[in-house]
């Protein structure tokens, strides 16, 4: 059985917060509202394409990930880091 996520139908920023309404797959729709909505959904984000934000980066071919965390033993000292 496919696993079926909400999906952002909307986005309101009232300057004192954020409220994001979301529909699942039987079309029910369930508002959240927070102090800040974070689109971490792709070049294709539909949290940035409700804000009417445009997309000035490339789409950059196969899998890939960006993380920011803190990973004991890393071996570069803080502010360096690889560049592949």
């Amino acid at each position: 059985m496919a696993r079926h996520r909400p999906r952002v139908v909307s986005v309101a920023d009232d300057g004192g917060g954020v409220t994001a309404t979301f529909q699942d797959a039987r079309g029910a729709r369930t508002a959240v509202r927070a102090g800040w909505l974070v689109g971490c959904d792709g070049v294709h984000s539909a949290v940035r394409q409700r804000l009417g934000l445009a997309y000035d980066g490339e789409d950059y071919p196969g899998v890939w990930a960006i993380v920011d965390a803190r990973i004991d033993g890393w071996p570069c000292p803080p502010g360096e880091v690889f560049v592949f």
